[in-house]
């Protein structure tokens, strides 16, 4: 048994400058931190031991208002920023118990011979049958906390009042995903 203890922190500063009757910025920083869990102690495979943490997670954010008319019926809005994302504490499980010696997978059909009857409980191996390979997972040296850019215009105008329509752009680009690789690691 082992306990895997994450923590998530994050703190923001923000401000907004007015620079005229028209037009408002708005800006801040975030820093988010998600710590993650400590490797197992003296694992068998030393591959294994390293869960490395991620430091350097500051985000800016940016945006405006612009009142193209003057009179707050048309406005511009544009903004943008980075986001982090913490990786699930199940994820670090899988670490935890992929480590060749915890978990062995091992698939048979019920009509295989020596096939165990279903059960919800802990099945013995099947007799004779040669302990498999199983699967190693290790986290890579320079994993990092997933990371997404994301921005928007949007065009906003009313026609009646308490009525209007707007039209937005919206994008946002991923960095750092999660992949996961096979790479068939022999005894």
């Amino acid at each position: 048994f082992y306990d895997a203890s994450v923590l998530n922190q994050g703190y923001f500063i923000q401000d907004d400058l007015r620079l005229t009757a028209n037009l408002k910025l708005n800006f801040g920083l975030r820093y988010e931190l998600f710590t993650r869990p400590s490797a197992i102690p003296n694992p068998d495979l030393a591959l294994t031991a390293n869960i490395p943490q991620d430091r350097n997670n500051w985000a800016p954010r940016a945006g405006l208002a612009w009142d193209l008319s003057g009179d707050g019926k048309t406005v511009l809005r544009v903004g943008g920023g980075v986001y982090y994302n913490t990786t699930v504490a199940q994820t670090w499980n899988n670490f935890f118990r992929g480590n060749g010696v915890e978990v062995v997978n091992l698939n048979v059909t019920p009509t295989d011979p020596g096939a165990p009857a279903f059960t919800r409980g802990r099945v013995s191996p099947l007799a004779g049958a040669r302990r498999p390979v199983t699967d190693v997972r290790a986290v890579a040296p320079a994993f990092d906390d997933l990371t997404t850019y994301n921005y928007f215009a949007t065009l906003e105008r009313e026609f009646l009042p308490n009525w209007g329509v707007s039209v937005t752009y919206q994008g946002t680009r991923g960095r750092n995903l999660p992949v996961s690789l096979n790479t068939n690691l022999r005894n």
